[in-house]
């Protein structure tokens, strides 16, 4: 009996490895040199509404977040010129999860400023998701832009193999206690 428990016990280890977690990182980016920036004749701001589309094989664990940067303009800027009004994630299915802005600027207030957008930690379904960042250009020297980094990881399903060698343990373990009743 002590075999047959020491037997399954290694037997779970294998099971449990099998089922682990695997990294997933999606990395966006809006830095071109274009970037975003203000109508240069009149000074008003452009609007824009960017989609990043990704998809995720398995149930997956993501969280992170997308903030403003300077790509092209005066030399002497340390903040950028770009308002983000809205982030968020949506799948096919018509699931939405919005981030929160965390760090942000009063436009009536000041001329440019950094902004961050935070996802707190979401677990996605397996498919096909879409990211959409949306907001106006500002800068009317130069243009600006975002980028951001989601991490977490998706749980890789055991395969067919691994749940067949589990329901020959199981079986194991009954016919044993069966024997030792009997």
């Amino acid at each position: 009996m002590k075999t047959l428990s020491a037997a399954l016990a290694a037997l779970s280890l294998v099971v449990a490895s099998a089922a682990s977690a695997a990294p997933v990182t999606i990395s966006v980016q809006q830095s071109a040199v274009d970037g975003y920036a203000a109508d240069l004749f009149s000074g008003d701001s452009t609007p824009f509404s960017d989609q990043h589309t990704f998809s995720v094989g398995s149930p997956t664990t993501l969280s992170g977040q997308i903030r403003t940067v300077i790509v092209d303009g005066d030399p002497t800027a340390t903040t950028p010129y770009l308002d983000i009004t809205s982030v968020y994630l949506e799948s096919t299915t018509g699931t939405r999860i919005d981030f929160f802005e965390t760090v942000g600027f009063n436009w009536a207030r000041g001329q440019s400023g950094v902004e961050v957008w935070d996802l707190s930690t979401v677990q996605l379904a397996a498919g096909q998701w879409t990211l959409f960042v949306n907001g106006f250009g500002i800068n009317d020297k130069g243009a600006d832009g975002y980028a951001g980094r989601l991490t977490g990881t998706a749980a890789d399903l055991p395969e067919p193999a691994a749940l067949a060698l589990v329901a020959a343990a199981l079986a194991a373990v009954g016919l044993s206690r069966r024997r030792r009743n009997a």
